[in-house]
């Protein structure tokens, strides 16, 4: 080894130089320099793996493994134990970086206060805490609250808790996916939640996504409850009736068989406008049955194919028994004269629907005079 002063330092420069560009150019540096604090942290600073290089004393050196962890999380893997039960440093990463608790030591994992921090941070850090802590119901809650997601990894007795899911489900309807499957099949519990927390049918069970109580109660609360009902449900015509009368969602998610029947649509659009937005397409175009409903909702030929809205002889017909129609006829048809004047004939508003020209046409103008 040069021992000169000079070449030494004109070494060290040159790799410090390299590593503050690619920490990872460490590798090729002699021991003497990868055992350098200052040469490791400029290294690490860059590119937190190069901890791999470094001697083992900078491994478990609190600033370098901090700066390290900062830079990539990979650098976990090359942190001495040292640090990993350094109750310190351990309490900073954890309240820094997510998932640092799964690199603490077992001891530490079993340290009240230590988990708190991790878990305030990231509440999923629960999944690494000691055993004891997840079945801890005050703990537990503690963590739940900041984060739904961390009711999976609670202990089996308390999924399986009445007493326990159900405040914590009131909370967070999503919290119903991590209730134990006893629970997700108890009829009485079940209904109790989806009384407040509709969406929490998502995760019942089969049995009871077919219970039609049950489902109901579901689109009271939530009104596209039966998104997650059972398929059998979703193919009842009589239960599809009954939902809309809490839900006009409950036609959108209805079977393609219901949503082809045309009683289900007149009662959806007496109750919603919109409904024939989810009927199959060939009943958007459908004239005939398109001219029933619109006696019923004429707000409904929004939902209408472009067929039907640039069929010049059903638009007349349309317009002679209500003018405004006018509004959902294809751009052409709103320029086109003969459309124009049978729409204001018969509702001298339908001008605001008619293309800029037609405005000034002598003969529209008049009828539009006459009507007002």
């Amino acid at each position: 080894m040069n021992n000169d002063p000079q070449d030494l330092s004109l070494n060290r420069a040159k790799i410090l130089a390299e590593v503050t560009i690619d920490g990872s150019a460490l590798k090729f540096a002699s021991q003497e320099f990868c055992a350098d604090k200052h040469i490791v942290l400029e290294a690490v600073k860059q590119n937190g793996v190069a901890l791999y290089y470094a001697a083992d004393e900078l491994k478990a050196d609190h600033d370098v493994a901090a700066a390290a962890i900062g830079q990539n999380a990979l650098a976990w893997n090359f942190v001495s134990p040292v640090l990993r039960s350094n109750r310190e440093f351990m309490l900073e990463m954890v309240s820094k970086y997510a998932d640092s608790l799964y690199f603490a030591s077992d001891e530490l994992k079993a340290d009240r206060e230590v988990v708190l921090a991790a878990i305030k941070y990231e509440p999923c850090s629960l999944e690494y805490a000691a055993n004891e802590f997840k079945s801890d119901r005050d703990f537990v809650l503690q963590a739940i609250r900041q984060r739904g997601s961390a009711a999976q990894f609670i202990k089996d007795s308390l999924r399986a808790d009445k007493d326990f899911m159900l405040p914590i489900i009131r909370q967070n309807p999503y919290i119903m996916e991590f209730a134990s499957d006893g629970l997700k099949a108890n009829r009485e519990f079940v209904l109790s939640v989806v009384s407040f927390a509709g969406r929490a049918l998502a995760f019942v069970s089969d049995e009871l996504k077919a219970d039609r109580e049950i489902v109901i109660a579901a689109i009271k609360e939530h009104r596209w409850a039966l998104e997650y009902a059972s398929e059998n449900i979703k193919d009842d015509k009589e239960f599809i009736l009954e939902a809309l009368n809490y839900s006009g969602q409950a036609f959108k998610y209805a079977s393609a068989q219901v949503r082809c029947d045309k009683e289900i649509i007149i009662a959806a659009t007496k109750l919603y406008s919109w409904a024939l937005e989810y009927a199959v397409e060939n009943l958007k175009a459908d004239k005939k049955f398109i001219l029933e409903l619109v006696q019923i909702n004429p707000r409904v030929m929004f939902y209408t194919s472009n067929l039907v809205k640039s069929d010049k002889s059903f638009m007349l017909q349309l317009v002679n028994f209500n003018g405004a129609l006018l509004e959902y006829a294809s751009s052409e048809l709103q320029a086109d004269r003969d459309v124009v004047l049978a729409a204001v004939k018969q509702f001298s508003g339908a001008l605001r629907y008619a293309a800029v020209y037609l405005h000034n046409d002598p003969e529209i103008v008049h009828n539009v005079m006459i009507k007002r």
